[in-house]
């Protein structure tokens, strides 16, 4: 709490069970809050079993409340049976996070995302997950359930599925919930048993989505990327989706 984690790694795997109270599960921490995270990364698989209903799991960090993390990823995969399962992050609120990306496989049951789990409240900017995602409801690439969450300049790559009998509920880009932005999510990522277009617009009328092709065509001008900083935050990756320096 109100601590500040800089330069830092973690590697290996993390499993946690539990039959009751609080379970916040993270690759490098479980429990953050009011504090920063930066320049630091996990490559750690991250498991949480629990039958508390109170139980985030994330590539990176568990929870985090009203801080900011910034220049980090996650790559281990993410597994959680409960809700707020995420890539990066099991639940964001009121997080600032910038710079930053995960590339694990990411399931759970609700409030499920490749980047963040829940987002509720929070910042995301200059972000990507390229993981594919699995869950029950509030299913995202990149999001699973986004409430007056507010992005920027950011993407998601991987595959998502969900169960699409409950409505608006899975998505390309967030399951539930999508505020204003310019996001971004590849047409060549199956979203199972949903039409990734039309019901992506139609949850998130302020999303874009573009073709594969001109995702990954950064070496040439693209209306796409004419607001996103190539020079010092984002570096070109011609032939594939750009990479954060």
């Amino acid at each position: 709490f109100r601590a500040t984690v800089t330069n830092s790694f973690s590697n290996g795997s993390v499993t946690v069970s539990s039959t009751g109270g609080y379970c916040y599960v993270g690759g490098l921490v479980g429990y953050h809050g009011q504090g920063l995270i930066s320049n630091s990364y996990a490559d750690v698989d991250v498991n949480c079993n629990t039958s508390s209903t109170s139980a985030y799991a994330g590539g990176l960090v568990g929870s985090s409340s009203y801080s900011t993390i910034e220049k980090s990823y996650a790559t281990g995969n993410v597994t959680g049976n409960k809700m707020g399962v995420g890539g990066l992050i099991g639940f964001g609120l009121f997080a600032i996070m910038n710079d930053s990306f995960a590339t694990g496989l990411v399931s759970g049951d609700t409030q499920v995302g490749g980047f963040a789990g829940n987002a509720s409240g929070s910042t995301i900017s200059n972000s990507y997950a390229t993981g594919a995602v699995t869950g029950n409801s509030r299913v995202g690439g990149l999001v699973g359930y986004a409430y007056e969450a507010s992005f920027s300049h950011s993407f998601s790559t991987g595959d998502v599925t969900g169960n699409t009998d409950l409505p608006d509920t899975v998505g390309a880009l967030s399951g539930y919930g999508l505020g204003p932005g310019t996001l971004y999510y590849s047409s060549d990522a199956a979203v199972i048993n949903l039409d990734p277009l039309g019901s992506l617009l139609d949850q998130s009328p302020f999303a874009a989505a573009d073709s594969a092709i001109n995702l990954k065509d950064t070496a040439t001008p693209h209306a796409v990327y004419n607001t996103w900083d190539f020079t010092t935050i984002w570096q070109k990756n011609p032939g594939s989706y750009p990479l954060l320096r």
